[in-house]
């Protein structure tokens, strides 16, 4: 009896119908060397762009998705060293199974340090120590230790401004019109944007010796209040003219790399591209021509130091 009940589980199991569910397979690769990407974030949203799930890819570059229900998704990968992957989308229907492949370009420079923290390559580099010291000798400019903007209880860019009368909020970053060069600024907390308080209302800054836009577009944060806790801040120089700058600094608060209308997170804004990373493309997004002969646009600078090049 009990015999006979086993085998006839074991036959309906075999005929019955097997509820597989949607399965999407993505496959990331390196468009330079051919391979898959290890470790890269690849996230899932569906039609109104939230967010699902989120996957990292394993040895061979592979993230696989088991999905509940049929139907439209946008993804994309991520991962520092490289271009975002551009997002694609598609359709699953139901018991489906997809692969589709995102193929990622290397950047010339890196920005895993951001990351690891790993002093490797700046060994030979004045360190931020140095230049903070040296510059607060000059007498010109604003300088702080990150103990006392801790100690304050708010976040780096309210203390900033708290602290610096040529610094203010500004709600809003318009993008330029044609053939103007826009006026930059810096993604603060709070939907607000960093700005000089006079002149040209505008700013340059960095983090260390990256562009800031580069740092927040590789970690997926809208601003640097998201982007550094002030616990990570170890100190900051900021000069509220151009005339206080420091000579070696002089030209990046001139003429970076680029000025660019961006966006981040859905957060758009004009900035000008200053450090190591400042050639990482924006993906798209609209970049002023040049302003042609005449001044060039100068702006207070912003110089934010981590323990990584202090």
């Amino acid at each position: 009896m009990g015999r006979r009940f086993l085998r006839r589980v074991l036959c309906a199991a075999a005929i019955a119908p097997i509820a597989r569910g949607q399965t999407l397979k993505i496959s990331v690769s390196d468009r330079a060397t051919k391979q898959g990407v290890a470790n890269t974030t690849v996230v899932l949203r569906d039609s109104s762009q939230a967010a699902l799930q989120t996957q990292v890819t394993d040895a061979d570059g592979i993230a696989t998705f088991r999905l509940t229900s049929g139907g439209s998704y946008w993804v994309t990968a991520k991962k520092i060293g490289f271009l975002p992957a551009p997002t694609k989308t598609l359709s699953l229907q139901k018991n489906e199974r997809v692969t589709i492949g995102l193929i990622m370009n290397p950047i010339p420079v890196r920005l895993d340090s951001i990351v690891t923290n790993a002093q490797k390559g700046f060994e030979k580099l004045t360190s931020g120590e140095q230049f903070f010291r040296k510059h607060v000798e000059l007498g010109k400019g604003h300088f702080f230790l990150g103990p006392e903007i801790k100690a304050s209880k708010m976040s780096l860019s309210e203390y900033l401004v708290s602290k610096i009368d040529s610094l203010t909020f500004v709600l809003i970053s318009p993008k330029p019109l044609r053939g103007d060069p826009g006026r930059p600024v810096i993604p603060a907390g709070g939907s607000r944007f960093l700005a000089g308080n006079y002149g040209s209302h505008c700013l340059y800054g960095r983090i260390d010796r990256f562009d800031i836009y580069a740092l927040l577009l590789q970690n997926d944060k809208a601003d640097i209040d998201a982007l550094l806790g002030v616990d990570q801040v170890v100190g900051v120089e900021m000069f509220a003219s151009y005339q206080d700058v420091p000579g070696e600094w002089r030209m990046d608060a001139a003429s970076p790399e680029r000025i660019e209308y961006v966006s981040v997170m859905n957060n758009y804004f004009t900035i000008g591209r200053v450090g190591m990373g400042s050639r990482v493309d924006s993906t798209g997004e609209f970049r002023p021509p040049p302003a042609g002969p005449g001044p060039l646009l100068t702006c207070p600078f912003l110089q934010i130091w981590t323990n990584l090049a202090w």
